[in-house]
């Protein structure tokens, strides 16, 4: 059966959800959404309907990836923000044609630099991505804790000043990366913040990145730390770090869910220490990029 590809705003929010629904029936996760949530997903993640396809068989939609593009320091990025086919019709090289029709997209769109993720256990899509000329630049890591956090794991003796501010104050840092998973740059994380520790002299030595979320009545339902990272030769790292995750976790004193979202482990020890208070192993991901 011939098999074209159509953009995604050529369908209603309520038809793309439903498509989105049927195509990752049965995935690793429960990806399925409401219209609600599809939508707002879409707009908070930068996900452009224009530039997002759809797979259809005769007229019955049967795949569909998910695409977003924004400039990086100059640079016109693409993130791959899921691709899915729908069960009858996996296994029969729909996804490969469904990648290789979002590359031929990229190239039309000028994009430099593609990137995306996938769970680290789903050995066929790695490949996959790696055919097309992805390649794995990062392991990311979801961590979480319920309850509170013991005051007395992060204190220092070292005393650094902390200033909490909106999440766009990192991008000026001259250590913050060119590059980061689409989810957790400062532009990606809605209502998001930035705690940013200086040393005795005034410098910035390490920044985390972090949302706080609220239940209805006012309390705090949760914390999610996206990023958090210390200058390269910082004096101490280690006390950077704590001051840095004992800052985004506050109060540490109320119970709530605190979690780590696609958290990045080229530094070692921020997996460390968030592990020595208490931290433990959700889900991993790969971090996959290509470069034209």
């Amino acid at each position: 059966m011939e098999m074209v590809f159509r953009s995604l705003h050529e369908y209603s929010f309520e038809e793309a959800t439903q498509i989105w629904n049927r195509c990752f029936e049965g995935y690793l996760v429960d990806a399925t959404m409401t219209v609600d949530r599809f939508v707002q997903r879409m707009g908070i993640e930068g996900l452009s309907p224009a530039r997002s396809l759809v797979a259809v068989a005769g007229e019955e939609p049967v795949g569909i990836v998910l695409n977003g593009l924004r400039t990086v320091q100059g640079r016109k990025a693409a993130w791959n923000g899921g691709t899915g086919v729908a069960v009858p019709y996996r296994g029969k090289g729909l996804g490969t044609a469904l990648l290789e029709a979002t590359m031929a997209l990229y190239q039309r769109e000028q994009v430099e630099i593609a990137t995306l993720e996938a769970f680290e256990k789903n050995k066929k899509a790695i490949s996959l991505y790696e055919k097309m000329g992805y390649r794995v630049v990062d392991r990311l890591l979801f961590l979480e804790k319920t309850g509170t956090l013991d005051v007395a794991l992060l204190k220092e003796r070292q005393s650094y000043r902390v200033q909490i501010g909106s999440a766009g104050e990192v991008s000026s840092l001259s250590f913050y990366p060119s590059l980061s998973p689409w989810q957790t740059d400062w532009e990606g994380i809605k209502d998001g913040m930035a705690a940013i520790v200086r040393d005795g002299d005034g410098e910035s030595v390490g920044y985390a990145l972090f949302k706080r979320v609220y239940h209805t009545n006012g309390t705090l339902e949760a914390i999610i730390l996206y990023q958090c990272r210390t200058k390269p030769g910082a004096n101490d790292p280690d006390a950077v770090i704590r001051s840095l995750i004992q800052a985004a976790f506050s109060p540490l004193d109320t119970a709530c869910k605190r979690s780590t979202f696609n958290l990045s482990t080229t530094d070692e020890r921020v997996v460390r220490i968030l592990e020595s208070v208490g931290f433990t192993h959700s889900l991993a991901q790969v971090w996959m990029v290509k470069k034209y």
